[in-house]
């Protein structure tokens, strides 16, 4: 049984990898406790200590699935989508749209783009400082 949890863990661990999200360790720390505390004797001081941190890791990672920090919990994502009114995207969609200046949630055309102006030139700017000078 204890390989189960150790796969898990690699698993959980591949997938941390992947996604960068933290709270993927606190899942992967679960299991290689868990993993841990099977592989003791019953006697074993250890595995009362392993089953602690399996209970520290699980209380921790629902701390962390509780607390809103930014657009990954399913509570801030559902409030953009009601104050932009659009559909509910994966990140990816919606921040490939937002690189390619379709739809996405900003409004086209708003502050978020760059404006592009023509280069200055030297002479110009020369002719600008002389016109505010009272002559």
């Amino acid at each position: 049984m204890a390989g189960v949890f150790i796969a898990a863990t690699v698993v959980s661990l591949v997938q941390y990898l992947r996604v960068r999200d933290r709270r993927l360790l606190l899942l992967a720390a679960m299991f290689a406790f868990q993993s841990q505390a099977l592989s003791r004797e019953w006697y074993d001081v250890w595995r009362d200590v392993f089953q602690a941190g399996v209970c520290a890791a699980g209380l921790l990672l629902l701390l962390a699935l509780n607390s809103p920090r930014g657009e990954s919990t399913p509570g801030a994502l559902a409030q953009e989508t009601r104050q932009h009114g659009a559909q509910a995207k994966p990140r990816e969609e919606r921040v490939e749209q937002h690189a390619q200046g379709e739809g996405g949630l900003a409004p086209q055309g708003g502050p978020h783009r760059l404006r592009q102006e023509a280069p200055v030139d030297a002479q110009d700017l020369d002719s600008r400082d002389h016109h505010d000078e009272p002559g």
